[in-house]
């Protein structure tokens, strides 16, 4: 009896930390980039003008893995591995989806750009981190960033799926089965993308424990038409940013000057070279929608035209699904670049689809922009998944 009784508490054990068998093998190879201390991580954290409490020193790692581009082609993609250091327990896996950055350098994670910053915390507070740079960046950066297009998303964050288990494999890293996903703002439609991709296809792949989405563009058509139909935006560089991304995701080419008016329509793909962030960008557009695009483009657009465009605006939303895993959407009333009331459609939607276990947290203070919400987000979403812990 003693010998089965210990069997079983070994298999019980071995459960919880087995390697994850995925379906492919996709990891080229790894990379150690440095270790972040405690000390490093609140010095970064002044830097941002903000005051977090960091528990866990940090190894990252840069990963290459090959992926497909929308078009079925193979790829090489990059992407940024944490591993916290001196746990006394075995840590679960974070899938971390970045936000929206369009310089080069920023937007890439396994460099340590500023995509690497937003990683740090989840991993300081006791996690195993995977951050695919996303195609366009890092080892794929010779191409545009298909910006908010589904395919593209879930390819290259499914693969850094795969080969970030194969790294902790080949590493002897032991790591608990539970996998959470997480991003803000383009990370929030990220996530919720692979995870929509998850439970629709792989699922005999991947069984994510829970979801936390922040402040993203869950249906791109709805983000259109308040974009479209508002004054003055805080952000204009997201309307030709989406634009470009879907364009570069289908393999289309758009007719910019039908879209915008000169002197932006000639200035635009210049400005999406890669140099420039999204303030700079923003510099040189304009503010007002009616300076910035063109009237008989708005006036189709709103009552119905633009068939193409608004089919591609559908097809690459990810609010239309049945979530089988628990998911938090978090966002702010007072955010000015991507409305609230996204968030709460796509809860309504996936209620109604029979989703009982998706929560809504609006931080109800008006006060608080889009980029201000980020931290609190991530704080509400480590509570969360301790929850599941």
């Amino acid at each position: 009896m003693i010998i089965i009784w210990l069997f079983f508490l070994l298999s019980c054990s071995q459960e919880s930390t087995n390697p994850v068998n995925t379906n492919e093998t996709v990891l080229v190879s790894f990379e150690y980039k440095q270790e972040f201390s405690i000390d490093q991580l609140e010095q970064i954290s002044k830097t941002f003008g903000i005051k977090l409490d960091f528990k866990y020193s940090i190894d990252s790692y840069k990963i290459i893995y090959f992926t497909k581009d929308a078009s079925g082609l193979k790829i090489r993609a990059s992407g940024l591995v944490l591993i916290p250091k001196n746990l006394d327990f075995i840590p679960s896996v974070i899938s971390y989806q970045h936000s929206s950055y369009s310089k080069k350098t920023d937007g890439t994670a396994s460099n340590l750009g500023l995509a690497a910053i937003e990683s740090l915390f989840p991993a300081s507070f006791g996690y195993i981190v995977f951050a695919a740079d996303y195609i366009g960046f890092g080892e794929s950066s010779d191409r545009f960033h298909p910006y908010h297009h589904y395919k593209s998303t879930i390819n290259s964050t499914l693969d850094m799926l795969r080969a970030g288990y194969e790294f902790l494999n080949q590493k002897k890293i032991q790591f608990d089965k539970k996998l959470f996903l997480m991003g803000y703002s383009q990370g929030g439609y990220s996530s919720l993308a692979l995870n929509k991709a998850i439970n629709e296809s792989y699922s005999s792949e991947f069984k994510i424990t829970a979801t936390a989405a922040g402040a993203g563009a869950y249906n791109l058509n709805d983000a259109a038409h308040f974009y479209f139909n508002q004054n003055f935006v805080d952000y204009p560089c997201f309307i030709p940013y989406l634009l470009l991304g879907l364009e570069a995701g289908e393999n289309k080419a758009l007719d910019l000057s039908k879209i915008f008016n000169s002197p932006y329509d000639s200035r635009i793909r210049s400005l999406f070279d890669g140099n420039y962030d999204l303030q700079q960008i923003n510099s040189n557009l304009s503010y007002s929608i009616k300076i910035l695009l063109k009237q008989s483009f708005l006036e189709s657009f709103n009552s119905g035209g633009e068939a193409e465009l608004q089919n591609l605006l559908n097809e690459n939303s990810v609010d239309d699904w049945s979530p089988a895993n628990p998911i938090i959407l978090y966002h702010s009333t007072g955010d000015e670049i991507v409305p609230y009331s996204i968030s709460e459609k796509t809860y309504h939607k996936f209620k109604q689809k029979g989703s009982n276990n998706v929560v809504l947290e609006l931080l109800k203070n008006n006060s608080i922009s889009h980029e201000a919400a980020f931290l609190s987000w991530g704080i509400s979403s480590m509570n969360y998944f301790q929850k599941f812990i």
